[in-house]
């Protein structure tokens, strides 16, 4: 199901929105270059906001 909607995205949102003149579009392309590097970034991001809201889960914590 990711690589589907990888894939998707990559080819329909984000690579589309870099080539435009959009003011985000223009940051995010002077940061990493293309559509995929925004999605893998998008990725990274989402994955370690995820990771700290687990860290601080109690119940986890207790699995020491």
């Amino acid at each position: 199901m990711g690589v589907i909607t990888g894939g998707f995205l990559a080819d329909y949102v984000f690579e589309p929105f870099m080539q435009t003149r959009h003011p985000l579009a223009l940051l995010l392309q002077g940061i990493v270059g293309s559509g995929m590097s925004v999605m893998f970034l998008c990725i990274g991001i989402l994955g370690f906001i995820t990771s700290i809201l687990w860290y601080r889960n109690p119940e986890l914590k207790k699995l020491k």
